[in-house]
């Protein structure tokens, strides 16, 4: 018996989504465990539906168990967004493969880069403190930083969203001196932050966002109430639209709460906001 964890957001569950389960399947995967986030996400914001309704679309499209991965987790940067899915997954005790999206599927690039970040070598950390100081951000010091000690490629690599993740994924298995396996899956279709909306490739979270919003308060059905596009069929699997349809009331927006958070700011004052995690 195979068994195969992803971590996920599945904001919403879309045809991406659906391609990376089938492909762990096509690899001899027998069972899927999901590490989810609840109802807020890696950025702070809330999810577009509850965990509940976010859960029924994956168990309806492939997956076998649905685990919530906590919400100071689930909001953290990526390092400890990775490492918290990573423990959960390696201390169920029954996994054998991590899978994650990314852009290239190359692993013995994927495991290079992991291994070198994990240890970090003198000259490395040499060589981003450097660039930190001169005013870069960490992302940026650490680009010029690999090209410099590894190469462009590597950098190149490292940069990109869902490789970063990926490379997260791989440095949390390595610092637990995990057994399990990866099964990177390229990423087809639209780029991580793409909000075009194209028929015949599969679209980005943000991009079926951003048509959801669009057209779910801009369109109405015959009785005059707030629907989806047609047009949202075609990158989501008939389930998960059927799911959505019955929850179009239920659509949280990212600015839905901002009005409590700028109440709480502006009561709280900045002097109190320092007992927020990561502030």
């Amino acid at each position: 018996m195979k068994i195969t964890g992803i971590i996920a957001e599945y904001n919403p569950f879309h045809n991406g989504h659906f391609y990376q389960i089938n492909k762990a399947k096509e690899h001899g995967t027998d069972y899927i465990i999901v590490i989810m986030s609840g109802n807020f996400l890696q950025r702070g914001t809330p999810a577009v539906y509850d965990k509940w309704t976010r859960t029924r679309m994956a168990l309806s499209c492939g997956a076998d168990l649905v685990i919530e991965l906590p919400a100071i987790l689930a909001t953290a940067s990526a390092q400890y967004f990775a490492r918290g899915g990573v423990s959960i997954l390696d201390k169920l005790g029954c996994v054998d493969t991590i899978s994650f999206g990314c852009e290239s599927d190359d692993i013995t690039m994927i495991q290079t880069l992991s291994s070198y970040l994990s240890e970090e070598p003198e000259e490395y950390k040499v060589k981003i403190q450097k660039h930190l100081r001169e005013g870069n951000s960490f992302p940026k010091a650490r680009e010029f930083a690999l090209t410099e000690c590894l190469s462009p490629n590597a950098a190149a690599f490292a940069s990109s969203p869902n490789n970063i993740l990926a490379l997260e994924y791989c440095i949390a298995l390595l610092e637990r001196g995990s057994s399990i396996n990866i099964l990177p899956i390229k990423r087809e279709g639209n780029g991580y932050h793409d909000s075009t909306i194209r028929k015949e490739i599969l679209a980005s979270a943000t991009a079926i966002r951003e048509i959801m919003e669009k057209s779910l308060f801009a369109t109405k059905d015959c009785n005059g109430e707030s629907t989806f596009s047609s047009e949202l069929q075609n990158h989501i699997p008939k389930s998960v639209y059927s799911i959505i349809c019955d929850k179009k009331n239920e659509y949280v927006r990212q600015n839905d709460f901002s009005s409590l958070l700028q109440y709480k700011l502006l009561t709280e004052g900045n002097s109190d906001l320092g007992r927020y995690a990561d502030v």
